[in-house]
């Protein structure tokens, strides 16, 4: 669950597909402040997430964008972010803990296809930024990729976290 900056209160979230023609409706554009997915959807391998709180559907919270590495067995994040209204050091933030609640999203896509990922999930972390972050989470970093650390994730990790912040399991949204 999300927690609501101004009241303290703890908010759940659903989750749902998104596809390019949801970017215009949902403004998720670089005009209001977000990253510009529309080059992620050309990435043909990419499965996109959006993140809303249950009973609102309109406001995106969050984006995940994840790939299904069978080959190396895992979920590969290839991109997260949190809306705008949602950033760590935004002066009006609205909720925290979306990122922790993206990463639980594809750690949990993970365990559900356990047979083939085992509940493995990869990231490629932002250098001196993001890694006692995930390390703390209980990630591992595997490789140095062009200076960037590679972070993994492994069942137990996902297990815990997922537990943690999502123990009644990921919920899908209504349309």
């Amino acid at each position: 669950m999300l927690i609501k900056v101004q009241s303290g209160e703890f908010i759940d979230v659903c989750f749902r597909v998104l596809e390019k023609s949801d970017l215009k409706m949902y403004g998720l554009t670089r005009r209001n402040g977000w990253f510009d997915w529309a080059s992620e959807f050309k990435k043909k391998r990419n499965y996109m997430f959006g993140m809303f709180v249950v009973g609102n559907t309109k406001d995106c919270q969050g984006i995940i964008a994840i790939q299904e590495h069978t080959e190396n067995q895992l979920i590969h994040i290839e991109l997260m972010e949190a809306a705008p209204s949602n950033r760590y050091d935004g002066p009006s933030r609205q909720y925290k803990y979306v990122g922790i609640h993206l990463l639980g999203f594809a750690m949990h896509y993970s365990l559900q296809r356990y047979e083939q990922f085992e509940g493995f999930v990869g990231l490629m972390a932002k250098l001196n930024h993001n890694e006692h972050y995930y390390q703390r989470l209980g990630g591992i970093c595997a490789n140095l990729i062009n200076g960037r650390p590679y972070y993994f994730f492994d069942d137990k990790a996902s297990r815990q976290l997922v537990n943690t912040y999502m123990p009644g399991g990921v919920q899908l949204c209504q349309r």
